[in-house]
């Protein structure tokens, strides 16, 4: 991954951890704030964008998918409830097969303490939270993982939340080109918290680079 970004010239000098340098004109930087953060930029990004970089923060969320030995859902199957899996979908959706996929999200001050649990705690919660419509679905379990985006090396989080009032404040600075440094990703996006918003700001950011 990138260590430092040294725009002290007429092109741009990208270094990654394993010693590698890439050389530019512009470069499009899609990195989460948190990994732009703990680039050594060269000169300095500037001050408003640093502060803006600080105060964004990033959704809690466990990502918990869970493979069942049958498909006991029907097929636009989706749920949210007030238990601690918190929503449901359907991730193997016009998918052959008998066996099936779940995708449960924990979403908030939950996720950490549930990402830290074990396997016998996970399926507890699913079942808890499928009995109600489906009756005990703990033996249909085949297996499960999860994946807390909290310890994220790179983002420390799911998705950018904006807070009240920081959509129309803090968004334009952490657009702006710096030098020849292009900014795109999924917490400049329209559709923000997606992947295809993060294409369009890629995208977009093309374009303007090439002018």
């Amino acid at each position: 991954f990138v260590t430092k970004v040294d725009q002290r010239g007429r092109t741009v000098k990208v270094t990654c951890k394993n010693g590698t340098v890439f050389t530019a004109d512009k470069i499009i930087c899609s990195m989460p704030t948190f990994a732009i953060s703990k680039v050594e930029w060269l000169p300095a990004l500037p001050i408003e964008k640093n502060n803006a970089i600080k105060s964004l923060q990033y959704a809690r969320i466990n990502k918990h998918p869970v493979l069942f030995n049958e498909k006991f859902w029907p097929e636009d199957f989706d749920m949210a409830t007030d238990l601690p899996a918190h929503y449901f979908y359907n991730a193997a959706k016009n998918q052959a097969g008998t066996k099936g996929i779940l995708m449960s999200y924990t979403i908030g001050d939950k996720a950490a303490v549930v990402a830290n649990q074990d396997d016998a705690f996970h399926s507890s919660i699913i079942n808890q939270a499928l009995e109600p419509a489906f009756g005990n679905v703990q033996q249909k379990i085949i297996s499960h993982t999860n994946y807390y985006w909290g310890n994220d090396e790179f983002s420390k989080g799911a998705y950018a939340l904006y807070q009240p009032g920081q959509w129309f404040t803090l968004m334009p600075v952490l657009k702006k080109t710096f030098m020849h440094t292009y900014f795109a990703g999924e917490h400049l996006a329209d559709w923000q918290g997606f992947m295809e918003g993060a294409i369009v700001t890629g995208e977009d950011a093309a374009k303007s680079l090439i002018g």
